[in-house]
């Protein structure tokens, strides 16, 4: 969006379509959104500001038809009508699961098991549309499915026979896609490409994708049984790891868990494939593509990536790499999520409330990820500006929105050396919530000097 980040206006873009069964109940969700997208990280009590609108919302999070998937519609639907425009060539559909922890909160009911079956708490799986380029731009969220597990895990408890039958975990990649519904026409320039990790690697959900006229490209798991050109069978890792290297390429790696930011130069090699089905599994052969990308050092990384867009030049491997690397902004979107809006820390008591927040907070978590691109969502209102200028040490008369971006991630801890790149989500917001508490309280001393 172009305009100002107005609280109240944004809030009524994202939630005031949304059909609670009650236009009240609408206008509630509007005024709940407007609080969370300030300080997002702060409790309920803090962001509603008093004991009657605490009521309130506590009210709203509480009624059965205010659901998590009724408040997320509206965003969605605006997400999905932003990708589907004519000549944006590749929007990625950028998906990952993660796991909200509630082991602590045991006065929460109606919550299923997570990890090895010790933890409580819920499961969210989260479709992010994203625009590739040199600076990936997040254009929404298209879809989010949150929902609990059973009381045991199933593992080593029922026959392939049984577990083939049933709906599985593994099938909430294929109904996520179903739910976001088929891709444009071709034709109009624009083409909707799945992007996800091993996790996905699921025959049924490549099939189910590519009816819909989705691309896929995903992280292989599964050493597949394939044929090669001439027809030859063969498994698929066994195969790529035979193919001769083609070419070479450096990336940077970003830093993850235990693990420094770093230079890598991998060697590439590709080759188109067909993928059969498992042999317990009904299916088509689907004609894809195979990419593997390594480094020679021994336990050295190593990606076995598996296409249905053509790969037939280098160039069209490096672009399946950068779009495979803009996989990390799902992940991102769960950190501002769990940290930038407290999720797991919520004092809700009951599964519905939960997820009812989460249609809320799923949202501004959007916003926050969306402060990190380049192009920012929105434009900085007129008394934040002076706010900032008036704080800055460095007088510019009109400095560009870059800039003044920059300046307000200073506010939030970034230290703001050439050296330092681009500011992260974190700072900005950090400094945005800083700088409105500081325009607060000009605004606050003028009306006391006037009096």
């Amino acid at each position: 969006m172009a305009e100002e980040v107005v609280p109240m206006d944004w809030a009524r873009q994202q939630f005031g379509s949304a059909c609670l069964g009650d236009k009240r109940r609408t206008a509630r969700a509007v005024e709940l959104g407007a609080s969370l997208l300030n300080g997002s990280d702060r409790s309920l009590p803090e962001q509603t500001g008093n004991w009657n609108a605490l009521r309130a919302a506590y009210r709203l999070l509480a009624e059965p038809d205010v659901t998590h998937e009724l408040l997320s519609t509206p965003h969605w639907g605006l997400t999905r009508a932003e990708a589907s425009k004519p000549d944006l060539g590749a929007v990625l559909l950028v998906q990952d699961g993660t796991e909200l922890d509630y082991t602590s909160h045991p006065q929460t009911s109606g919550l299923g098991f997570i990890g090895n079956g010790s933890g409580r708490g819920m499961e969210l799986h989260t479709t992010l549309c994203v625009l590739p380029g040199p600076e990936a731009q997040v254009v929404g969220m298209a879809h989010s499915r949150a929902w609990v597990r059973g009381d045991k895990p199933k593992k080593g408890t029922e026959t392939r026979a049984q577990r083939n039958a049933r709906h599985k975990e593994t099938d909430v990649w294929g109904d996520c896609a179903e739910a976001i519904g088929p891709a444009p026409d071709p034709a109009i320039g624009t083409r909707w490409v799945s992007v996800s990790d091993r996790g996905s690697d699921v025959f049924s959900f490549l099939s189910r994708a590519m009816a819909l006229g989705w691309k896929c490209l995903v992280r292989s798991k599964h050493d597949r049984r394939m044929t090669d050109l001439d027809g030859e069978e063969d498994r698929l890792h066994e195969f790529a790891r035979l193919l001769p290297s083609q070419s070479c390429i450096a990336l940077d790696l970003r830093a993850r868990a235990g693990q420094p930011a770093r230079k890598v130069n991998l060697h590439l090699a590709w080759s188109p494939v067909t993928l059969q089905p498992p042999s317990d599994t009904p299916g088509t052969p689907i004609e894809a593509w195979c990419i593997r990308a390594w480094e020679l050092a021994e336990d050295g990384l190593e990606w076995i990536l598996v296409s249905t867009d053509p790969v037939l030049t280098l160039s069209d491997v490096h672009e399946k790499l950068e779009w495979y690397r803009c996989r990390w902004l799902v992940e991102e979107y769960h950190k501002c999520l769990k940290t930038g809006c407290n999720i797991e820390r919520r004092q809700v008591t009951t599964h519905q409330s939960l997820q009812a927040l989460l249609g809320f907070l799923g949202v501004v978590a959007v916003f926050l990820l969306q402060l990190k691109t380049t192009c920012k969502p929105a434009t900085i209102p007129e008394q934040l500006k002076l706010a900032l200028q008036a704080l800055s040490k460095r007088k510019q008369e009109d400095p560009d929105m870059q800039t003044l971006w920059r300046q307000i991630a200073m506010l939030g801890g970034f230290l703001g050396r050439k050296s330092d790149g681009q500011p992260g989500w974190q700072t900005i917001w950090r400094g945005w919530n800083r700088l409105q508490d500081i325009a607060l309280g000009v605004e606050l001393g003028l009306k006391l000097a006037q009096s």
